[in-house]
Order: structure tokens, then sequence, then C-alpha cells
């Protein structure tokens, strides 16, 4: 196998792509108190009051992680785990990009929102890539 289909099998970056959503899953709703004011230099006050928030933003992520997850399971009719794994993947690509050009912490460098964002993002661009290479 050369590198690039190798750098680009698809099945690495869906499963990068389900660790990000489940791990990003796990921290906003269960650890967001605590983790917050790491990740994003929020204080006490400001993680209790957007704790309700980010909690729907981990729900939104457990939808994409539980999605893909599901795509490789007997569960999913044959033929139909590629249709729902690019709608997902879609999902995330655009969910990614949208961030990227809209959220924007002020205590942050611009430089490290894009890198934030392009984790979210890169990982499902690169599945759909290789999923269109080798359908």
């Amino acid at each position: 196998m050369d590198f690039l289909a190798t750098v680009l099998t698809p099945n690495l970056w869906i499963g990068v792509t389900f660790v990000f959503h489940a791990a990003a899953m796990v921290m906003e709703i269960f650890f967001w108190r605590s983790m917050s004011n790491r990740l994003l230099g929020f204080g006490k006050d400001q993680a209790d009051l957007t704790a309700s928030i980010a909690a729907n933003q981990g729900i939104y992520n457990s939808f994409i992680a539980a999605g893909l997850l599901l795509s490789f399971t007997p569960l999913v009719p044959d033929g139909q785990n590629l249709v729902l794994q690019v709608f997902l993947l879609g999902c995330a690509v655009v969910a990614g990009i949208f961030g990227t050009l809209t959220v924007h912490h002020p205590r942050r460098s611009p430089i490290r929102n894009y890198i934030t964002f392009a984790l979210q993002w890169v990982p499902p661009a690169l599945a759909l890539l290789g999923l269109w290479l080798t359908a």
C-alpha cells in the first residue's frame, strides 16, 4: 500500500473523528465546570453560566460519535453504512468550518482558535476524501 492510500484510509479518520466527538461529549456534558477554566480560561461564574450550553453541544457530539460507531455494526442494513458515514462526516466538517469562521475566544490567539477547530473538521474531511477515493 502506498503512502497516500495509507494516510487516506477512511476507517482511520472515521476512528479519529469518533474519538474526538466522544471525548468532546464527555468533557462538555460531565466535566465542563472543571475543565473549561483550563481549556478556555473561564472563571467559575462563566463556567456555571455556560454549563447548560456546553451540555447541549455535548449531546450533538454524542450523536456524531454514536452514529459513526453504529455505521460499523451489522445493525445498519447492507450498503447503508456508507450513506450514514458520509452524512455524519459531512455534518462534522460543516460544524467545524462554521466554528472556525465564527467562534473567537478573546483570551486566545486567533491561530489557536483555528487549530482547535481544525481538529474538528480536518479528520472528517480526510475520511470523506478517503471514502471518495476508495468508492
